[in-house]
């Protein structure tokens, strides 16, 4: 009975130490997930936060084109249409603009002024406007006359005049004067020696001169010559 007895108690399972000693491991695991999750959370934050950081300081993405959107692009001799596709990029030449040739100003024919001889055969002088003066025997020559009234009256605002009136005694000469707009003057000369003054200018076979005593008409034209 004695020896059963301990027989017995010897094979008995230890229920007691294995139940503390589950108790202690299963306390060490959950002590050490614990931890983990304490460690692992910051990293994952850490983590988390360069990710944003990264993002934020990449270069920014380029406006997306729309698919098919058109531009206008010059080229050297025409004019180009950019096509912007979402995969590819198209030039399409346009039809060429058209040469702009240059203006070239019409000449109209040279102005002449038509001189006609009180003598002779009544054929005029073809003389250069820009030429043509009116030399005085004292003073300065010049595009005008002056007549006995001290008007004076610029060549360019005269569409002709004629001498009306020659007298030696005193010598005088008289003139009558047609503007542009058909208005007549008619008085004499101002100055005391007009029967020996001249005009004077150039043509195209040379210089001319004549005493305004020996002029019957002069004529301003705008060009197309004197016998016209």
């Amino acid at each position: 009975m004695g020896q059963s007895d301990k027989s017995s108690s010897t094979n008995t399972v230890p229920w007691k130490e294995l139940l503390a000693f589950f108790g202690v491991a299963i306390a060490a695991y959950i002590g050490y997930l614990g931890i983990r999750s304490q460690t692992e959370i910051p990293i994952q934050a850490t983590q988390t936060a360069e990710a944003r950081l990264a993002n934020q300081t990449q270069s920014p993405s380029l406006p997306t084109v729309a698919s098919n959107e058109t531009l206008l692009v010059p080229t050297d001799a025409s004019i180009g249409t950019l096509t912007v596709q979402s995969t590819s990029v198209t030039i399409v030449a346009a039809t060429q603009l058209p040469t702009l040739m240059p203006i070239t100003p019409t000449v109209t024919s040279q102005q002449i002024v038509c001189v006609t001889a009180l003598r002779g055969e009544g054929v005029p002088a073809e003389v250069q406007t820009d030429s043509f003066i009116y030399v005085p025997v004292i003073g300065s020559p010049g595009m005008k006359l002056i007549l006995a009234n001290g008007v004076e009256f610029l060549f360019r605002n005269m569409k002709s005049f004629e001498v009306i009136e020659v007298s030696e005694n005193p010598y005088r000469v008289k003139v009558t004067i047609t503007l542009h707009d058909s208005e007549t003057i008619t008085d004499y000369i101002g100055s005391d020696q007009a029967y020996w003054e001249h005009l004077e200018g150039r043509t195209k076979y040379g210089s001319f001169s004549m005493q305004l005593s020996k002029v019957k008409r002069v004529e301003f034209r705008d060009g197309g010559g004197c016998q016209k």
